[in-house]
């Protein structure tokens, strides 16, 4: 669909790389992974991956309250750092999150004995972190909604077509997701997580030909979505332009030989953004490294741009898999680097599987400002948008 403009600011991460949008460029453009080796201590010595890519416990939350969870340290951390600090001034009138309250194991792995005191849902406790950050939203304006891996992209949609419809001017749009173990025994038996062997950081692989599976990543990320551009005093990155979702109803953990249905979300997307495919600067790939998704997302992008030549790229080599949260984190990224001229480089995609122009070794540079963005996930979903940096 064609959205009317949402300009998208106040945009800030937290990855093991470390917090913000140009911390993690420096780290891609280093040539740095955000992953490594899996600390048994942490989690125990019969965990069933060898890599994964953990946020350091420094970047959490100091509060006077131990039995607060991780997320709910997290989503602090990030509004602490991203409205309170800059002192903002704008009224936000509902959110749109990621978040899953994690405790159980979250109690048990970091000793903690006390219930959190935010005893109910998901809700409430994120509406208590906002309370007492002084960000004021009415408790049913909070929506919580996790649609696997499509899930940061779908956030983005739903918040710009909620202000296009007139609801809201500001929205929070926000993704917290921390590893699970639970989660993770699930993706592993499905097959889909990589072991690292020799090289941890080469793990993941995307459209290499010896990919064998993701690396599962945490993060947490926010930004504001307005319908004016002043409201995010001076922080606007980019504006959301077109966007289509489609479900594969195939099996839940691949789609369609054909790429029919991811094929169809692309297409219609650039349609509705009444761009040309020589106007883009790039693709931003889901590109996870995984056998299926990457080989059904190589033949969508042939059969749509043939030999075009597009630029693509992934960052799941540097950045590792931020699953559900990868596309809030990844397009923030990818448009702030956009801004500056640069298209960021797809790392360990060495004997590449198929005929597409990968940003490989080193960044490239461009002038032009739309970039198109893939999010694939469980269940045959599929999304894809169109952005422009302003």
């Amino acid at each position: 669909m064609k959205l009317k403009d949402t300009f998208v600011g106040f945009a800030n991460t937290i990855t093991p790389f470390g917090m913000g949008l140009a911390v993690n460029q420096e780290a891609i453009l280093s040539n740095m992974t955000a992953y490594s080796s899996f600390p048994k201590d942490r989690y125990g010595t019969d965990f069933p991956v060898t890599c994964a890519g953990l946020i350091p416990l420094s970047f959490y939350s100091k509060n006077n309250c131990d039995s607060y969870t991780r997320s709910e340290q997290m989503l602090e951390t990030l509004l602490k750092n991203t409205f309170s600090n800059l002192q903002i001034k704008t009224n936000i009138d509902a959110a749109f999150l990621l978040y899953k309250n994690i405790d159980g194991y979250d109690y048990q792995l970091t000793n903690k004995t006390n219930l959190s005191f935010f005893e109910k849902s998901d809700q409430d406790s994120a509406h208590k972190i906002f309370n007492n950050n002084n960000i004021l939203i009415n408790r049913d304006n909070i929506h919580i909604i996790d649609n696997t891996c499509t899930t940061g992209l779908t956030l983005l949609t739903y918040a710009s077509q909620a202000i296009a419809a007139g609801l809201w001017k500001n929205v929070i749009v926000c993704t917290i997701d921390l590893i699970d173990p639970f989660v993770i025994y699930l993706l592993n038996g499905l097959g889909a997580l990589a072991q690292s062997g020799n090289d941890p950081s080469k793990a993941s692989r995307p459209f290499d030909i010896a990919r064998n599976g993701f690396v599962k990543t945490e993060s947490g990320t926010i930004a504001l979505l307005s319908d004016n551009q002043e409201n995010l005093g001076g922080t606007a990155l980019m504006k959301l332009v077109s966007f289509n979702q489609t479900n594969d109803a195939h099996r839940i953990t691949d789609g369609r030989d054909d790429s029919h249905y991811i094929k169809l979300a692309m297409q219609t997307a650039l349609d509705n953004s009444n761009l040309k495919p020589n106007d883009l600067a790039f693709i931003k790939a889901h590109g996870t490294g995984t056998k299926l998704n990457d080989q059904h997302e190589a033949k969508a992008i042939r059969d749509i741009f043939g030999d075009l030549n597009i630029p693509i790229t992934s960052l799941k080599g540097h950045l590792g898999h931020t699953t559900d949260a990868s596309g809030l984190i990844e397009n923030l990224i990818v448009g702030y680097a956009l801004k500056s001229g640069i298209i960021l480089p797809t790392k360990n995609c060495e004997n590449p599987e198929f005929e597409l122009n990968i940003v490989r070794n080193n960044y490239r540079q461009t002038t032009l400002k739309f970039f198109q963005s893939n999010s694939f996930g469980f269940g045959g979903n599929n999304a894809s948008a169109i952005f422009e940096v302003i």
